[in-house]
């Protein structure tokens, strides 16, 4: 089996490098552009019109079928849900057993990052995806992240939310076959892309070799 799951905590660049990945002419399937719709409240800031759960699993079936499955095919990693819609169990199962890369990205590129993609959102806007969460994070924290907000205090807001996303059960590095830590302190985009590829094949190479 050729997938590859690129994993890592919220604000890693997981989606980036899947497009980096495209770019340079590898096999990826994005679960959130098929979806039209994004699983965090971070990203669905920016989210498009969503499509049907048939849609989305007709639309992943005909990508996979179209697949060369003698070269690698990347994904990142996802929770069994994304936005309204379920991943169907044939993918996901596959999801669970591939071999995983986990991006270890230090905690302060990552808010770096988030804040410089979401932290120029309008103020009604955020409050709104924040109300996504009110069942999981208590009313003091909900207020607590909205008030540093509106208060143009972004960075202090998605600190709280990045600490909640990190204790994410789909989140932790033990949740997947990992078969290589990628340890990033500067984010360069490109030059994760090609660690991935080499890691990847590299893999397949000594699979095999047995």
């Amino acid at each position: 089996m050729p997938l590859f799951v690129i994993a890592g905590p919220t604000g890693s660049g997981k989606t980036q490098v899947l497009s980096l990945l495209q770019q340079q002419g590898q096999q990826v399937i994005s679960l959130e552009a098929l979806a039209g719709q994004q699983g965090s409240v971070f990203s669905q800031l920016h989210s498009r019109r969503p499509l049907t759960a048939y849609q989305f699993h007709k639309r992943l079936a005909s990508l996979w079928k179209r697949m060369d499955l003698s070269r690698p095919v990347y994904c990142e990693c996802k929770s069994p849900t994304l936005g309204t819609v379920a991943i169907p169990h044939w993918f996901f199962q596959q999801m669970r057993t591939a071999p995983a890369l986990w991006m270890a990205v230090d905690k302060s590129v990552r808010l770096q990052r988030i804040v410089q993609e979401y932290g120029h959102t309008d103020a009604l806007a955020f409050h709104e995806a924040l109300g996504r969460l009110s069942d999981r994070l208590s009313y003091p924290q909900v207020e607590e992240i909205a008030d540093c907000y509106q208060q143009g205090k972004p960075l202090e807001a998605f600190h709280i939310l990045i600490d909640y996303y990190d204790q994410g059960k789909y989140y932790q590095a033990e949740q997947y076959n990992l078969i290589a830590v990628i340890h990033i302190q500067e984010w360069s985009g490109e030059m994760i892309a090609y660690q991935i590829v080499s890691l990847a094949e590299s893999y397949l190479q000594r699979r095999q070799r047995l």
